[in-house]
């Protein structure tokens, strides 16, 4: 998979992720769902683009990516079963990747 595929799919489940945030409040039938699909295609995204350096402070960052992404997948389960953990997960996987998003292009 190219780097433009990777960001494509990236955008597009992103954008899924959040569509489906407000939906499940809504109260759409098909939240869920879009949840699932997001949250997958933010992980796939995120297993196919593994570091390879030897900076330290990016291997964590990557790793913090990666269960941000984890906790993605958990929040759609969540929202599955209707219970309100998925807020958790969604808020926490949402503090890991802000927190990336900040402090890695300082890194590189």
């Amino acid at each position: 998979m190219n780097q433009k595929t990777k960001n494509l799919l990236f955008i597009v489940g992103a954008f899924l992720v959040v569509a489906a945030t407000l939906a499940y409040f809504l109260q759409v039938v098909y939240a869920p769902y879009g949840m699932a699909i997001g949250s997958a295609a933010i992980a796939v995204v995120r297993l196919s683009s593994p570091y390879n350096g030897t900076n330290t402070r990016i291997k964590r960052l990557v790793k913090f990516q990666l269960f941000s992404s984890i906790l993605l997948v958990a929040s759609s389960c969540f929202m599955f079963r209707h219970s309100y953990e998925w807020l958790i997960c969604l808020l926490v996987a949402t503090v890991f990747e802000t927190y990336a998003a900040f402090v890695m292009p300082e890194e590189k």
